[in-house]
């Protein structure tokens, strides 16, 4: 099941108010960017994001 773009859309308006945000479909599924850094992969309608100790409490 590939990423529909109504849920990208919901993805990129949940960041709203962060910074620049947009995306990029790459590899068959989509890259998000903040301030032209990738900060997500969607994959299947899942948002993946890589831990880091400076979210880990917000995630």
């Amino acid at each position: 099941m590939a990423t529909s773009l109504e849920y990208m859309g919901f993805v990129c308006e949940q960041m709203l108010g962060l910074g620049d945000v947009r995306y990029r479909k790459m590899f068959g599924e989509y890259m998000v960017y903040l301030n032209d850094k990738p900060i997500l992969l969607i994959c299947n309608n899942t948002a993946f994001i890589k831990m880091r100790d400076e979210i880990a409490e917000h995630m």
